[in-house]
């Protein structure tokens, strides 16, 4: 094989790696992450968020945040979603 492929194919499986290195592999889940927030948040599916689709998807996650609903939030309700939400829930 002459040089040249062989370059080409070691430049191509170079970027193959790059592509799937951790950095990469976690970008993609952050992605795709903000992505399904994004499609939560767009109550009428249009593909766009408007101010009030995003305001109310704030409002409902404080209003869940908010166990005893005296539209005030404390420590203990803030760390306990903090922890739902860093484990996945």
């Amino acid at each position: 094989m002459p040089k040249v492929i062989h370059r080409m194919f070691a430049l191509a499986a170079l970027g193959a790696a790059l592509v799937h290195t951790p950095f990469a592999a976690a970008q993609s889940a952050v992605t795709q992450q903000s992505m399904d927030t994004m499609k939560k948040m767009d109550a009428n599916k249009d593909g766009m968020v408007s101010k009030d689709e995003y305001m109310k998807f704030f409002e409902a996650k404080y209003d869940a945040m908010d166990k005893n609903k005296d539209k005030m939030v404390t420590q203990e309700e803030w760390l306990t979603m903090q922890l739902r939400v860093s484990d996945g829930g």
